[in-house]
């Protein structure tokens, strides 16, 4: 929305009190302050609607009138003088308010609505650039560009409607997807675009950052890590990030992971836990890595 105002230079404070209001609204506006009734004609292009908030001279409102009859924009007069000034006969061209209450109203729903008719034009227009693709705009077809890291396309779902958290035919979220195929530029998309972090797949019972162990894809743990991720969910068989790591022997993850609040104590389904893996292991440097975190958190 683009809205003009029109109003005398001596009574510009209305035109600055409407400006105020549409501006916390959200909604661009542009004033036109005449010295006298009659000064000459502003030429109307790039708006939306016109209002006029004093009490203009004849020309004037044969011009508005003639505007509106070519163009059917909103022509909007607002308080009783400025209404007045409008013969009956010329009536039909404009909308009336007698306040500035009414006026605020009508701009706030006329904001509203053409703000949801924006949305729908874009999820179409979306839609259609995905059929342009030979692309169908299926939740399944959407899980697939997310396995290709196909991240315009991905976009395109998004903007079409589509969920950040929508899940594959075998529950897998589109999170999760994305971490089990190393794509990262493709997760932080559906993270910016809202995705729950700590969404858990049906398969596994695997979270984005257990994934992301499992494929040992550092830049994807830290992404997730910064998101807010949970490091201490439990697949179905009761691994944690921590647990595969350890079992992997990544070092670099491990330390992120502990950073990051894991819980070196978290038993598998085996009764085995991350620290129990390292001693097994004899990964001395790990083993210390838990031991020094303990100390920290006592301190």
């Amino acid at each position: 929305m683009k809205v003009l105002l029109i109003c005398l230079e001596q009574e510009k404070e209305k035109a600055l009190q409407l400006v105020s209001f549409l501006k916390k609204t959200g909604i661009s506006s542009k004033t036109f302050l005449i010295r006298t009734r009659d000064e000459g004609r502003k030429i109307i292009e790039d708006y939306t609607h016109v209002a006029v908030l004093s009490a203009l001279g004849l020309g004037w409102i044969f011009f508005l009138a003639g505007f509106f009859c070519g163009s059917h924009l909103p022509i909007l007069v607002c308080g009783e003088k400025t209404i007045e000034s409008v013969p009956a006969a010329y009536a039909f061209c404009f909308k009336f308010f007698n306040t500035e209450t009414e006026l605020h109203g009508y701009f706030a729903d006329e904001y509203k609505a053409s703000t949801k008719n924006e949305a729908v034009m874009e999820t179409d227009h979306a839609r259609q650039a995905l059929l342009d693709r030979g692309i169908p705009p299926t939740d399944e077809a959407l899980a697939e560009c997310v396995a290709e890291d196909k991240v315009e396309e991905v976009s395109l779902f998004l903007a079409a409607g589509f969920s950040p958290d929508t899940k594959d035919k075998h529950g897998i979220p589109l999170l999760c997807i994305s971490a089990r195929n190393g794509h990262l530029k493709t997760l932080e998309l559906l993270l910016r675009s809202g995705a729950q972090v700590n969404m858990v797949s049906e398969d596994r019972g695997s979270s984005a950052l257990l994934d992301s162990a499992i494929v040992r894809h550092k830049d994807l743990v830290e992404t997730l890590i910064k998101a807010g991720a949970d490091t201490n969910i439990q697949s179905k068989e009761g691994q944690t990030a921590l647990v595969v790591v350890v079992g992997a022997g990544d070092e670099e993850i491990v330390q992120m992971l502990v950073k990051a609040g894991a819980d070196p104590d978290i038993e598998d389904s085996l009764g085995i836990s991350a620290r129990k893996y390292a001693n097994l292991f004899k990964k001395s440097r790990m083993i210390a890595l838990f031991n020094s975190n303990e100390l920290d958190k006592a301190s």
